[in-house]
């Protein structure tokens, strides 16, 4: 199977991998349930597809499933981690409520991005602090919340979704279904794994596709009243669950009390920087210098550098998609210093892949690297 990160390949044994299930599902208290909850997911799925088809004038079969099946739980071995962890996914196809997902996190997408300190990507995210100014008693702290997809309070969430739609001046009836569809989505949190029913009765869960919808609803609220609070550090930059901060070196544990005792279920966990004044943030290693942080490409001690090969069965485009991001991503972000060994990680990526490589001189933004 593959692992969670880095794509690695893990040869565990049958028996090996259910106890870690297991464990896992039991740490996280999962209600068991006596019998399969189909047959109320379908009853359900099939009373809000009447609604919004009625409200909308959607043909209400393009939102059911024919076949449908309780989400079924697989779990991912979390090699970057010490011990024996799993990555808990549910797979929703063919959940009796998957379309119905679906169709809310596509219309959601119409009413804009929540007001929060989120950032797209790794490029909005190095675009917004290039400039910013470090002061000599101020350090780089990255935050990270603690399993976020199973901790949400989803009542919250809703309520951060109902003053989004409200913001934005939409329909009462189209609001109500929204609502209520987001609701049904979030009751059945259910599960089956090796013939056994749970639910979760908080949070959501990684899989289904409105998880990162109703993540993002709550990490707006909760971030959007820390602010009118005055509790944020005056650098706060968030992608899904990792925070890239600025903060007093003598108030961590002070921001970390704060932020920990906002909602029972979010706990957060923090990095500072290390000796050298880097930390990594997504994909990209952020160093303090002179005030300033300055940016280098980035890789998990995990990472293999494992892509498509040429010989595989896809298209051309496929085969490299993932070298152009990579270039992009250096020739944009890496600085001239250090722009030779990336280059050189880059070209054997390439070769590694079995794609041909011609000999070229590249121009690095202020170098030139003969390959």
């Amino acid at each position: 199977m593959k692992a969670d990160k880095g794509n690695n390949i893990v040869i565990l044994d049958k028996v090996d991998y259910e106890e870690r299930m297991e464990k896992s599902i039991a740490e996280d208290g999962f209600t068991v349930l006596k019998r399969s909850p189909l047959n109320k997911m379908v009853e359900d799925a099939r009373g809000i597809i009447k609604e919004i088809s009625e409200t909308f004038s959607i043909n209400k079969f393009k939102l059911m499933i024919s076949n449908p099946e309780v989400p079924k739980m697989y779990g991912l071995p979390k090699i970057h981690k010490p011990g024996e962890k799993m990555r808990k996914i549910v797979s929703n196809v063919n959940s009796p409520l998957v379309k119905v997902s679906k169709w809310l996190v596509d219309e959601m997408k119409l009413y804009g991005r929540f007001e929060s300190a989120s950032v797209l990507n790794t490029f909005d995210f190095v675009d917004k602090v290039k400039e910013i100014s470090i002061e000599d008693d101020e350090s780089i702290v990255s935050f990270d919340v603690e399993a976020l997809f199973p901790s949400i309070p989803v009542d919250v969430a809703i309520e951060s979704l109902k003053l989004h739609l409200e913001a934005k001046n939409v329909d009462e009836s189209h609001k109500r279904v929204y609502l209520r569809a987001a609701k049904v989505c979030m009751s059945h949190n259910c599960f089956v794994f090796r013939d056994k029913f749970y639910k979760n009765k908080n949070g959501t869960s990684m899989g289904n596709p409105l998880s990162p919808l109703i993540a993002e609803a709550f990490m707006s609220k909760f971030e959007t009243d820390l602010k009118k609070e005055g509790l944020l550090p005056r650098i706060w930059l968030r992608y899904v669950d990792d925070v890239f901060s600025v903060v007093k070196k003598n108030s961590v544990n002070e921001i970390l009390n704060t932020i920990n005792n906002r909602y029972n279920s979010i706990k957060f966990t923090y990095e500072e920087e290390d000796d050298n004044n880097s930390i990594p943030f997504l994909d990209v290693l952020c160093m303090k210098r002179n005030k300033r942080i300055e940016f280098e490409v980035f890789r998990k001690n995990t990472s293999t550098d494992r892509y498509i090969t040429n010989d595989s069965f896809c298209s051309y485009q496929h085969k490299i998609a993932a070298f152009h991001s990579m270039a992009y991503r250096l020739f944009k972000i890496n600085p001239p210093t250090n722009f030779g060994y990336h280059f050189l990680i880059y070209q054997r990526s390439q070769i590694n892949c079995g794609r041909p490589w011609k000999k070229k001189t590249y121009t690095s933004p202020t170098t030139t690297t003969a390959s």
